[in-house]
């Protein structure tokens, strides 16, 4: 045993003397000049010079290639082979190259886009809406002829300060301005008819038809749709509100939801697990009271167990339940409508 330690020592110490006369040959390789000797300045000696160039030298990425790079090629190699060593040439020396590839690609289409457009009359579909971060963000969407053909691009998308009809004015003229686009080539906007969009006076359609006065102006249908949804009868506004605090209490709670899941497996049920209603997403209410009504005699056992009397009286009610199925078969009809009406080359 002794022997085989020893053994082991001498290789390791052999390995670290081979990786250390690496790196400093690395080193010598980035100070060498022309002629493939190492240029020393007055006063400075040899081996403070590798240290002076990392500290002097303008280009980061260039000293990476050329220092760090190499010394950790071959600290790997040596450690674990070829294979590893391909592997760490692939690692980008940039903490941004990714978010400068993605900016560069992003410039090119808008600057494509924008060309296509010059001198075209263009309709804008204009959308403000929240991040997952709490902050306002405007979609612009810009649809024209090209070719003979009716093409759409997505044409900016800016964070705002304000959600203020003036604030979205000024970011998209803004934008066209810098774009080299005119609001007299705009035919006509699209909008979800929310006041800071369609306002008399300081709404940003209104501002904009003081610059163009024959500008058309449409309600998204999509959004029509969706508020249509939103009308419901007081009997089945209370069998909707009632499915939503079902769903969060067993959703909203870590424990519940996994209990919920086991019980699901158990049963041999359809689904695992139910969803939760985001009113952002149109299409999420009809897809909860399906999920909801599928499960219906799972979640009435959950209940029992934890002892909710008010929701296991609901859903061992026949008539609540019939109202749930209405809902679950109007919503999934109005979700294929919604679906249908979105893509491209769609036309109502």
């Amino acid at each position: 045993m002794e022997k085989y330690l020893i053994k082991k020592r001498k290789c390791a110490e052999e390995k670290e003397e081979e990786v250390a006369e690496d790196i400093i040959k690395s080193k010598r390789t980035c100070v060498e000049g022309t002629d493939g000797d190492v240029t020393v300045k007055p006063g400075e000696s040899e081996t403070s010079r590798p240290g002076h160039i990392v500290e002097s030298e303008e280009n980061e990425v260039r000293v990476e290639k050329s220092y760090f790079l190499p010394a950790c090629c071959s600290v790997v190699k040596t450690l674990f082979g070829d294979e590893a060593e391909k592997e760490v040439k692939k690692i980008p020396l940039s903490n941004d190259t990714i978010g400068r590839r993605i900016k560069d690609m992003s410039s090119d289409i808008e600057k494509s886009v924008c060309e296509l457009v010059k001198d075209k009359m263009f309709a804008l579909q204009a959308d403000e809406s929240t991040d997952i971060g709490g902050k306002p963000q405007l979609l612009v969407f810009i649809r024209f002829i090209d070719d003979k053909k009716i093409t759409e691009q997505f044409l900016c998308c800016k964070e705002l300060s304000q959600t203020t009809g003036q604030e979205i004015f000024s970011t998209v003229t803004e934008y066209l301005v810098e774009m080299d686009l005119t609001w007299k080539l705009c035919v006509g906007i699209c909008t979800d008819g929310c006041p800071s969009m369609v306002g008399s006076v300081k709404g940003f359609v209104s501002l904009v038809k003081k610059e163009n006065p024959f500008l058309i102006t449409t309600h998204c249908f999509l959004h029509r749709e969706a508020l249509v949804a939103k009308t419901l009868g007081q009997d089945l506004k209370f069998v909707l509100d009632n499915v939503v605090k079902m769903v969060n209490f067993i959703k909203s709670r870590p424990k519940q939801s996994r209990l919920f899941s086991s019980l699901c497996e158990e049963m041999g049920s359809a689904h695992e697990g139910l969803l939760l209603h985001t009113e952002v997403r149109w299409l999420s209410r009809g897809r909860v009271l399906s999920r909801v009504h599928e499960l219906r005699e799972e979640i009435l056992l959950f209940f029992a167990l934890e002892e909710k009397t008010e929701f296991c009286e609901l859903l061992a009610d026949e008539i609540w339940n019939a109202k749930l199925c209405y809902l679950a078969d109007i919503f999934e009809h109005l979700n294929k409508v919604n679906v249908s009406m979105q893509g491209r080359n769609e036309n109502m």
